[in-house]
This record gives structure tokens, sequence and C-alpha cells, in this order.
């Protein structure tokens, strides 16, 4: 795939199927335990997709793509145990999948990746310091995409576990936040 892509840098599809050998490669690598290894893969792959992002802003797929690797840094500088750099990484995530979510509201897709954004912020960084305050309000708009998307389709059993796993969450939260 790299010698193809290098062959020719303007083919967006090479490119993007290089991206995501390497995301792929990256999953090896954290798997593995080599989190340098994952870092320089998943970066690889954002240099990559901001590329493709950048040259074509209306490409609903390659700004998916981006938001996925800031996804994957993030869960990567989680693990490294750095929540400031994850917070910066789930916060670019989340912003495009706010776009996405709001360019197309009926797209289900989009919504559960904003559903999932929400969650990542307040389960990775604010729930593990305890900031309760700043984690209820994303579980909570985290839960009302998930209850919509279930109601919209009762036999969706991904959409059903989300808001089975979501509620005790939020409940949990309000409890430590104070508020019931």
């Amino acid at each position: 795939m790299q010698r193809l892509a290098e062959s020719d840098p303007a083919n967006a599809e090479w490119q993007r199927d290089l991206s995501v050998s390497f995301n792929k490669l990256g999953e090896l690598a954290t798997a593995q335990g080599n989190q340098p290894e994952a870092q320089r893969l998943f970066g690889e792959s954002l240099r990559i997709r901001q590329r493709l992002a950048e040259s074509d802003p209306a490409n609903a797929a390659w700004q998916r793509d981006l938001s996925v690797s800031f996804e994957k840094l993030g869960e990567l500088a989680t693990a490294q145990g750095n929540l400031p750099e994850a917070q910066r990484l789930f916060g670019e995530s989340l912003c495009i999948a706010q776009r996405l979510a709001e360019s197309d509201p009926a797209n289900a897709a989009w919504q559960r990746d904003l559903f999932y954004s929400y969650y990542l912020l307040a389960a990775k960084i604010f729930m593990p310091q305890e900031r309760w305050a700043e984690a209820l309000p994303l579980l909570e708009q985290s839960l009302a995409i998930a209850e919509r998307l279930a109601a919209s389709d009762p036999s969706n059993v991904m959409w059903q576990n989300d808001v089975r796993g979501i509620r005790p969450l939020v409940q949990e939260v309000r409890t430590q936040a104070g508020k019931r």
C-alpha cells in the first residue's frame, strides 16, 4: 500500500487506504504493548487523514476518519497517563463528530459517533479525575442520543445496549455530583 500511495500521491483513495493500514498496524502495536510504535503509526495515519480532510472539507468520510485518528491517539494518551493530551485529542474528535452530526441529523452513524465521543470524554477523562460536574452534561447528552437512536429502531441491539450501558453511568455521576 505504501508503494502505491508513494507512486501516486494525488490518488486520495490510495492515501486513505495507507492511513487505514497505519491505523490497523497501530492497533496491533497497541495490543502488543508497544506504545511508542503505536504512537508512530497512529501519527502517520493522522498526518495522512489531516491532509485528506483539509483537501476536501466537505468529504464526510474523510472527516470521520480524522475523528477516529484523534480518538485512537486519545486512547493511547490515556493509556500512557497523559490525561491533558488525551482530553485535547478527544476534544478534537468530539468537535468533528458534532459537526458531522449537525450536518446530517438523520444520519444514525454520525449520531452514534457523537454519542461515543461524549462518552469517551466523560468516562476516560473526567470520571477518573472525579470531575463529576464536567462529566455529567457529557453523559446526559450521550444518553439523550442513545435513547433517540434506540427509540428509532427497537430491533437494533447495539443501540439498546448503548442505553442500558450509559443509564447507570449517568445515575452514578449524578449521585457523585450531588444531583439526584
